[in-house]
């Protein structure tokens, strides 16, 4: 004699193994599809590709040669007094995300990011995403890294 199985115990069943394969679905989605268009693409009011480089302090001293950024210190104002990058402006990220648009006046020209290590800089990137810049550099390993290769800070009187 067979068993009659609890209908209600097998809808648990399927549910569950469905809902695994929609969260596994999802996932496959998201990797093949939306990652690879994430760092670069092309901005459709503006056509301005909208792109982030990370670079390391041995790449810092050429780039600021050769692309001439807008370099901003992302930190605090007495983090910034503490020492930072020569030529740097502060717009701590606080003030950015209460008004984004503090560096709109840059978006035509490279721009530099940096912070103490790279948390606040990645909170920046998200915040300018889609707002059209020409380049974004972002400063990996932030301002500690720069004092930790024996770099000279400058200093705010």
């Amino acid at each position: 004699m067979k068993s009659l199985q609890d209908p209600t115990n097998r809808f648990k069943q399927n549910y569950g193994r469905n809902l695994s394969m929609c969260t596994l679905l999802l996932a496959v989605t998201t990797v093949l599809f939306i990652m690879p268009c994430a760092p670069n693409y092309v901005m459709a009011e503006t056509g301005k590709v909208n792109v982030v480089h990370w670079i390391g302090i041995d790449q810092l001293d050429s780039i600021i040669e050769e692309k001439m950024p807008v370099i901003v210190d992302l930190r605090t104002p007495l983090e910034y007094e503490q020492g930072h990058l020569p030529g740097a402006v502060n717009v701590p990220v606080d003030n950015l995300r209460v008004n984004r648009s503090l560096l709109h006046p840059y978006k035509d020209k490279p721009v530099l990011l940096y912070c103490r290590t790279v948390n606040k800089t990645g909170r920046a990137l998200w915040m300018l995403e889609g707002q059209g810049f020409n380049a974004i550099y972002a400063l990996r390993g932030g301002y500690e890294a720069y004092r930790l290769r024996g770099r000279q800070p400058l200093r705010s009187l």
